[in-house]
């Protein structure tokens, strides 16, 4: 199994399918066969290599309903010598198609939908699951802000997410396999931030006992939180950091200073996914705009003093630096030394999660990895020298 160990502690290890096409299972299989069968040759040689799966509903459902078609993937999986230990459930729809953008968060968890997906999910992945091995399923911390956030919005999402809890809690009474949801904060999202987890959890989520975080590295780092002790801080509330997304954002300091940056950043704003950006000033303060197009070319009036700009754009982990752009790869060290010295208690799963590989232009690509398959591989790599270094 792709594992990393520290402190006596092992880790599950895999990278996010969501950088594949996976509208139905045929393209689904065909990402595995094309991609990650290669990424196996370079990381594992010889053993199994973890994934997160990313399941459209559409394919989630088509496994669950077809015991024969779930079987056949199963042994697809073995053949290619791939398992799965967690599963991405954010996307609904189509996570290629032309446009994206704020669609990522729709259904909500305020939509029955959304509960539907999820539980058809999860049945797969508890008959994917390796014995002796507990999964996780990550998943949107609510929905779009934007798409409303007042306390009946609330309250449905909370009982939604309540409902899936029981769900979970029959799967493992059935199966023996326990599987926990992990809520994903993101910016403009209804949970941000670790505060806003440990308030929402306290507040609406109290005694459940499948539920938990899926803490994504990049996404806090835009919203400039300290990521240890945002970290420490949940893991002493008490709710479970089922999975870590390690990843990592674009960073500009000093943007009114570098016109080569922000031409760079103009490039990027034309992709199909949403790109929220932040900016802090000398004093501490952060603003943000709901889209990198909001900010280039033409930024709001003050930005051009801010001391910093983070864009939510998940680069390969490795990289410190895009041409002119900068990164926020700091903050995913921070995360993997927190982890290596967390309490016994705090072993999540871990997850390379840089869907954006392909989008990124080709300047960049070509410099990093000759192909996708080697660039997924040397994010494995960059993963292993660290935990290495930390041991």
């Amino acid at each position: 199994m792709t594992q990393v160990e520290v402190g006596g502690r092992k880790f599950q290890l895999g990278y996010s399918t969501n950088v594949h096409p996976g509208r139905d299972l045929i393209e689904v299989t065909a990402g595995l066969e094309q991609h990650a069968a290669r990424v196996r040759e370079r990381v594992s040689p010889g053993d199994r290599l973890g994934i997160g799966l990313w399941l459209s509903a559409r394919t989630a459902e088509a496994l669950d309903r077809d015991a024969r078609a779930l079987a056949n993937f199963s042994r697809f999986l073995d053949r290619h010598g791939l398992y799965v230990f967690t599963l991405n459930a954010f996307p609904y729809g189509d996570f290629h198609a032309g446009r994206v953008k704020e669609e990522v968060f729709r259904p909500s968890w305020a939509d029955p939908r959304r509960v539907e997906y999820t539980s058809r999910a999860a049945r797969v992945l508890a008959a994917l699951l390796p014995d002796g091995v507990a999964g996780s399923v990550s998943t949107l911390a609510g929905g779009a802000r934007a798409d409303g956030d007042d306390r009946d919005t609330r309250t449905r999402i909370a009982a939604n997410l309540q409902a899936l809890d029981r769900e979970l809690a029959s799967i493992e009474e059935r199966t023996g396999k326990r599987i926990v949801l992990a809520l994903e904060p993101e910016p403009l999202t209804t949970i941000e931030t670790a505060g806003d987890a440990i308030s929402f959890f306290s507040e609406h989520l109290a005694g459940t006992t499948h539920l938990g975080l899926c803490y994504d590295v990049c996404h806090q780092a835009v919203l400039f939180e300290e990521v240890p002790s945002a970290l420490s801080s949940l893991a002493a509330s008490g709710i479970a950091i089922a999975k870590v997304h390690l990843s990592s954002a674009i960073e500009v300091k000093y943007p009114g200073g570098s016109l080569a940056a922000r031409r760079a950043l103009e490039i990027l704003a034309k992709d199909r996914y949403l790109h929220q950006t932040y900016a802090r000033f000398a004093d501490g303060q952060v603003e943000s705009v709901a889209d990198l197009p909001d900010a280039v070319p033409t930024p709001p009036p003050r930005w051009q003093k801010a001391d910093s700009w983070r864009t939510h754009y998940h680069v390969p982990i490795f990289a410190a630096s895009l041409g002119p752009l900068g990164t926020t790869k700091r903050s995913l060290e921070d995360a993997l030394r927190f982890l290596a010295t967390a309490p016994r208690e705090t072993s999540p799963h871990l997850e390379i999660e840089t869907y954006t590989w392909e989008a990124l232009p080709a300047e960049h690509r070509e410099r990093l990895a000759p192909d996708l398959a080697s660039g997924i591989a040397l994010e494995f790599e960059w993963v292993r020298e660290q935990f290495s270094k930390l041991a």
